[in-house]
């Protein structure tokens, strides 16, 4: 299955999504999205598309050579829900991305969803992600392998499950307001749940 893909953020080279992309691209050039860009509270960007005003923000049109189900793999990463994109962090839109002057294509870009953006997710100046991130890297890549697993462990576990805990490793997560107690088992914070779809699984 061929198809375009506008990859900012962690799906850039040397970020955490790139590997999921890199074995099925055929084609790469330098292209331009149209909007605002916005600093989540893990650090990632994520992007607002606007028909009026916005800056052109950078970032690589991808032309893939996709299995059928690549796009519901590359959705669950980032908590995508196509029968319920109100309740989704992000969603998968197709829209337009400029190349140069004169061509545009029409590609499948991760936004935000407006309907989940906080006063919280902060508007990066001139849409520049790349020194954005250089800058201030995100937590989840600040963080300590072992943080990262018990991160993952939490965000898989489903219902009552109970996930055992060190407590020096308690101490340290609940002071980077990535999990909460809830007396009888732990969760994640809000924080957490959005730092887990930027690590690999």
């Amino acid at each position: 299955m061929q198809s375009r893909f506008f990859a900012y953020g962690s799906f850039s080279q040397g970020q955490v999504h790139h590997q999921k992309i890199k074995q099925f691209v055929v084609g790469q050039r330098q292209a331009f999205f149209k909007g605002e860009a916005f600093r989540l509270r893990c650090g990632y960007p994520a992007l607002l598309p606007m028909a009026e005003g916005g800056e052109l923000i950078e970032g690589v049109l991808y032309d893939l050579e996709t299995p059928e189900s690549y796009w519901s793999v590359i959705d669950g990463l980032l908590g995508v829900d196509q029968s319920r994109p109100e309740k989704c962090l992000f969603n998968r839109i197709t829209a337009e991305v400029r190349v140069d002057n004169f061509s545009r294509f029409q590609a499948q870009v991760y936004c935000l969803n407006p309907k989940k953006k906080l006063s919280a997710h902060k508007k990066i100046t001139r849409g520049e992600w790349k020194r954005n991130l250089l800058m201030d890297p995100p937590i989840s890549v600040r963080l300590e392998e072992r943080q990262k697993q018990y991160i993952l462990k939490l965000a898989n576990s489903r219902g009552r499950d109970i996930v055992p805990i060190k407590l020096d490793l308690y101490r340290e997560l609940m002071n980077l307001e990535l999990i909460v107690d809830k007396g009888r088992r732990l969760a994640l914070t809000p924080l957490g749940k959005e730092a887990a779809h930027f690590m690999e699984l």
